[in-house]
């Protein structure tokens, strides 16, 4: 993107994604994997640039499989991990889609939430529609840090109007304001300009979560 210039919707949401990773970083010194590439760790550190796609395949022969391999591994930098997975999203394809949503399902919960994330940043920007199930899923978990992204990522898919559908009935079952917040913005923003709001639709009060 050229100095001065306006983001694109796309890019936004990647920056949107860059900043909430930034946020993790720590002072400490990464602690690299030997066999990741010099050219991909660059890119693994660095806060304030995002590479495209081609860029990302230029640093090794099969970089999908590396960054699949950092996020997994345990004993990389934390950083390293979580900006792994938002990398992914930049590949734009569907095998790098289904290594996200599986990372979506992870016991870690800040992977999980960076997962749905990119979801929301890559796949929801492309094919909105495919990546509504993964954030569904997210939405209904018991961890409020967990529905707290897949919110988020709701509001970076490119289909007002089916993200606006998912968070009303999310609505239905969530307690937290914060979250609810967030939802109730996305049904308000899926709404038809003049449009009488609908009975409790994003303002009734919420049921007991089983």
């Amino acid at each position: 993107m050229k100095p001065g210039s306006t983001p694109r919707p796309g890019h936004r949401a990647w920056l949107a994604l860059t900043l909430l990773l930034g946020l993790c970083a720590s002072a400490v010194e990464p602690a690299w994997a030997a066999e990741v590439p010099r050219a991909l760790r660059a890119w693994l550190h660095a806060t304030d640039t995002s590479p495209t796609a081609d860029q990302l395949r230029r640093t090794s022969p099969d970089v999908e499989a590396a960054l699949a391999a950092v996020a997994a591994d345990s004993t990389e930098h934390r950083f390293a991990r979580l900006r792994a997975v938002a990398l992914l999203s930049r590949l734009g394809t569907g095998s790098a889609d289904e290594r996200l949503r599986a990372i979506a399902k992870s016991a870690d919960a800040r992977l999980r939430a960076t997962a749905l994330m990119a979801l929301g940043a890559g796949l929801g920007r492309r094919l909105p529609k495919a990546a509504l199930p993964a954030l569904s899923v997210g939405l209904r978990h018991a961890d409020r840090e967990t529905r707290l992204a897949a919110a988020r990522a709701l509001g970076l898919v490119a289909d007002p109007a089916a993200a606006g559908k998912l968070a009303q009935r999310a609505l239905a079952t969530e307690r937290d304001e914060a979250i609810r917040q967030a939802l109730t913005t996305l049904v308000l923003r899926a709404r038809p300009a003049g449009a009488q709001p609908k009975p409790s639709a994003a303002t009734g009060k919420p049921q007991n979560r089983k």
